[in-house]
Formats: C-alpha cells, sequence, structure tokens
C-alpha cells in the first residue's frame, strides 16, 4: 500500500523543513506529500527544493483559500492508495 499525505500549509517557512524531514526519516518506502496554500513567505521555495531532492515530495501551489481548501484540493491530486492529512501548518 502506498499513502498521500496531504500537508495544508500557508507561511510555514519556520516549519515546512522540519516537518518534510520527519517524513522522509519514516521507514515506511511508500508515501508522497503535497501542499502548499498560497504561501507569501519562503516555504513554497523551501517546499520545492525538497522537492527537487526527492521524488516523494511533490510541490502543488494554489491561490491562498485556506486549510479546508487545501486539505481537500491535496486530496483529489493524490495519486496513491490511500491518502492522510497532516495538521495544517497555518
Amino acid at each position: 500500500m502506498n499513502v498521500s499525505v496531504t500537508i495544508p500549509a500557508w507561511n510555514a517557512a519556520g516549519t515546512i523543513a522540519e516537518t518534510l524531514e520527519s517524513l522522509r526519516a519514516q521507514t515506511f518506502p511508500g508515501w508522497e506529500a503535497i501542499g502548499d496554500d498560497g504561501s507569501t513567505d519562503q516555504m513554497a521555495a523551501i517546499a520545492a527544493n525538497f522537492a527537487e531532492q526527492d521524488t516523494w515530495i511533490r510541490m502543488v501551489s494554489q491561490p491562498q483559500a485556506g486549510e479546508r481548501v487545501a486539505r481537500n484540493t491535496g486530496m483529489c491530486l493524490a495519486r496513491l492508495d490511500y491518502g492522510t492529512v497532516l495538521q495544517g501548518l497555518y
């Protein structure tokens, strides 16, 4: 089984690296991470850098619309067998 992890995040430059490092440290091999909700800080650039280094991380940006919309967008774009949502980084 493979898991899509949606990370609804907005202006989370201070915490996104730690969040993505935590996912990368997991021993479960089949996952992808998705998320960004129109951040205006460096969060999108940090996440994009992780995505360039790790094919399991997928950066999806949308205009800022709130945690609920970001969560739903991530779940709609999930490509793997099972989806889960991390608590929003808002």
